[in-house]
């Protein structure tokens, strides 16, 4: 009977390293084929990136200093490190939804674009520089065929900012003029 649960012990054991060894020459077999090895770029990038993931100033300068070259890619992955890394009372929250929908914008990804830009106007309501965020929404609505929204959008901006009133009428001039539905 002892020999029994001994050898179901050792064969257990035995079925557990031959199992955890095929994990390990899978996995090392997964990365010495693909893109994510420990010695490619974006691997050192990432791992650059991880290394300020405790300073926010930090991250947003990398994130800025990114959209000044037009690394939209670039300051996109610092924003999503951000908005995973801000509390949601933070007041710099809104701003990184913002720009990263600026982001996806710019890498004409309006879908996504359309969600980052949602989310930091509906949750964020010290929002700053709202006329602009209200600007990139009209515009992303425009890009998706989305031209009620888009003019409803321009009008809040009239309303709200009448400093701005002319730039907001003079795009929406732009629209397609049939934009009511029967």
């Amino acid at each position: 009977m002892r020999a029994k649960a001994s050898l179901k012990i050792v064969l257990a054991l035995a079925l557990s390293a031959g199992l955890a060894l095929g994990i390990y020459f899978g996995a090392t077999h997964y990365f010495a084929n693909t893109k994510k090895s420990p010695g490619t770029k974006s691997y050192k990038t990432l791992k650059r990136k991880l290394a300020y993931t405790s300073d926010p100033r930090q991250l947003l300068e990398k994130a800025r200093e990114s959209e000044g070259r037009a690394d939209w890619e670039g300051a996109l992955a610092w924003y999503n490190i951000l908005v995973n890394n801000l509390r949601d009372d933070d007041p710099r929250k809104g701003l990184v939804y913002h720009r990263r929908a600026f982001c996806y914008y710019q890498l004409e990804d309006y879908p996504r674009a359309r969600v980052s830009m949602e989310y930091g106007l509906n949750h964020f309501r010290d929002l700053p520089q709202v006329d602009s965020a209200l600007f990139l929404m009209a515009q992303i609505y425009s890009k998706l065929g989305d031209f009620e929204l888009a003019d409803k959008t321009y009008n809040t901006i009239i309303k709200m900012f009448p400093h701005r009133a002319e730039e907001a009428k003079n795009l929406q001039s732009q629209l397609p003029q049939n934009l009511k539905k029967p």
